[in-house]
């Protein structure tokens, strides 16, 4: 018996470990901030999904890395199971925002 997934049950959208980090302060003074550590989850088409947490947790880092208006520290950003995360012309970024 094979397992094979239909369309519906394969991810649209799956971040795989995704990470942010800032560098904040001066030349004397420069301290790195962990925005988003490890975040990993699948986004299934005709699922609601939800993004939760504390003021400060990194949800509004993390949407903005998958509107790839962040570039992520670390991790992977699979759409359609193509990590979209290699793509960085500016045309490769705006047809996945097209879509």
């Amino acid at each position: 018996m094979t397992n094979t997934m239909s369309k519906d049950q394969e991810p649209i959208l799956e971040t795989i470990n995704l990470g942010k980090t800032f560098s904040t302060g001066g030349a004397l003074s420069r301290k790195v901030v962990k925005a988003v550590q490890e975040a990993s989850f699948k986004l299934y088409r005709g699922h609601v999904t939800a993004l939760v947490g504390e003021s400060g947790s990194g949800k509004s880092t993390i949407v903005r890395m998958l509107a790839r208006l962040f570039a992520p520290s670390e991790g992977q950003i699979l759409y359609k199971g193509r990590d979209v995360t290699q793509d960085k012309s500016r045309a490769a970024i705006l047809n996945y925002r097209s879509q």
